[in-house]
């Protein structure tokens, strides 16, 4: 599904009419009074816009689907079970609905991810407008809208990690030389003004798989050191380490894939060991790190899987942790599972493969259940739905988001309103990234 503006227009046009791209001034799926310009004995009443929701009826080439309901309009927020098209999709009564898509990159190769501040959302890619080779930073409004604040980031940034503290995005990255590696520490406002000097955090021989997460007003990072062992420590404000590196696992690989989340009291690490006992496979584990006792927890193993799946997406209800992961099935075939767990890594039940065919999974906790984002290889479409938390769907067919992917998502985010994703797919000039918001239907 992309932007319909030119077909808008061109079904303006059909209709003798003749539409503004960009609506009115609020409105940027609107049109402009359409008017007519024929001869003045001849010319038909003029395009209205009768219930006054901005929109013009589709009648005479605008783009409302009830030009007698002011809640009816592109974009509105459906309500659930009332048998009318709310957002002019030609769809009635869907449990979610998307709103037009945002085109945040192009002809690059589609990287970047999102951070989410509680009122704005930074971008931080390769292929935003390039200021320096190397990535920058783009701060967006919550709707996907740029806001014009553009920054390039430090020139060895390009492999950085940046958590929201809640007042400024820490800036990790992995800086290297001839002889060792370290990790490098920098501020960032949402204007984009850095702090006054980088800070070197630490360095050793060899650094890979950075990673780091908020935790209060203090960072946990975690990385893969010489000797393939994954370590953690806690990094305050200012970029200093609050004491010696916590060996987290002896059994990586190049990188361990590890996924942090802060939980408002410890950050729960997961990762992949290898298994050199059993070739292609590894295994998800878990364990916490409390910044208060600059500790880490014994490991609980989770799963056994594909020595492919990619990283795990974890998000935190308030109470028990949500887990999804692919999943080999041992023919060819894969599958996402899901398990619920308590802080300290006890199941709340079994393991549970909840979709067969697919790969890439995502998922965010919306206060009621979760979202969960995925793609299916075979189509190379995107798809969204929702679940609870035994992982069982709430029912009606998934949205598909993308029909021609060919990438990989990229954001998950629950904004405390609505779903925000992210995505890469291909196109002529590269790979493009992709923003979208999904709304949930309401109560009458």
């Amino acid at each position: 599904m992309r932007p319909l503006l030119l077909g808008l227009f061109a079904s303006c046009l059909a209709a003798g009419c003749s539409c503004s791209e960009t609506g009115i001034e609020g409105h940027p799926d609107s049109n402009e009074d359409p008017g007519v310009d024929i001869a003045e004995d001849d010319a038909p009443v003029p395009c209205q816009d009768r219930d006054g929701d901005g929109f013009f009826d589709a009648a005479c080439g605008g783009n409302d689907c009830d030009d007698t309901n002011a809640l009816a309009y592109p974009g509105a927020a459906e309500i659930c079970n009332d048998g009318i098209d709310q957002d002019c999709d030609g769809e009635v009564d869907e449990l979610f609905f998307m709103h037009e898509q945002v085109q945040l990159t192009s002809g690059g190769n589609g990287s970047g991810y999102l951070v989410w501040t509680g009122s704005e959302f930074g971008l931080f890619s390769w292929d935003v407008p390039v200021l320096t080779p190397g990535q920058n930073y783009q701060n967006l409004d919550p709707l996907g809208a740029r806001k014009g604040v553009l920054a390039s980031l430090p020139s060895e940034a390009d492999h950085s990690r940046t958590p929201w503290n809640g007042e400024l995005y820490g800036l990790f990255w992995i800086d290297s030389d001839a002889d060792s590696q370290s990790i490098g520490f920098r501020t960032l406002t949402t204007e984009g003004l850095f702090s006054a000097e980088s800070v070197t955090v630490t360095t050793s021989e060899r650094i890979h798989g950075l990673t780091a997460v908020q935790a209060g007003h203090r960072y946990v990072v975690t990385w893969v050191g010489t000797g393939y062992e994954l370590v953690a420590n806690i990094v305050n404000a200012s970029g200093v380490l609050s004491g010696p590196d916590l060996l987290v696992s002896t059994r990586t690989d190049d990188s361990a894939d590890e996924t942090l989340l802060w939980t408002g009291s410890e950050v729960g690490i997961f990762w992949y060991d290898v298994v050199p006992e059993s070739f292609g496979r590894k295994d998800l584990n878990f364990a916490t790190l409390s910044p208060g006792m600059h500790a880490v927890s014994e490991a609980v193993l989770l799963a056994r899987v594909s020595r492919d799946s990619d990283e795990p997406s974890v998000s935190w209800t308030g109470s028990r942790i949500g887990i999804t992961w692919e999943n080999d099935l041992g023919d060819l075939s894969t599958a996402i599972s899901y398990v619920l767990i308590s802080p300290d890594g006890i199941r709340e039940a079994d393991n549970l493969d909840i979709l067969e065919s697919a790969v890439d999974p995502m998922i965010a906790w919306n206060g009621e259940g979760f979202g969960l984002l995925w793609v299916t290889p075979e189509e190379h479409t995107l798809y969204f739905d929702e679940m609870d938390e035994t992982g069982t769907f709430w029912g009606g067919p998934p949205m598909e988001i993308d029909a021609s992917i060919d990438g990989a998502p990229k954001s998950l985010i629950w904004t405390s309103s609505e779903y925000v994703v992210s995505w890469r797919a291909a196109s002529a000039a590269g790979e493009d990234l992709y923003f979208a918001r999904i709304g949930r239907c309401q109560d009458p």
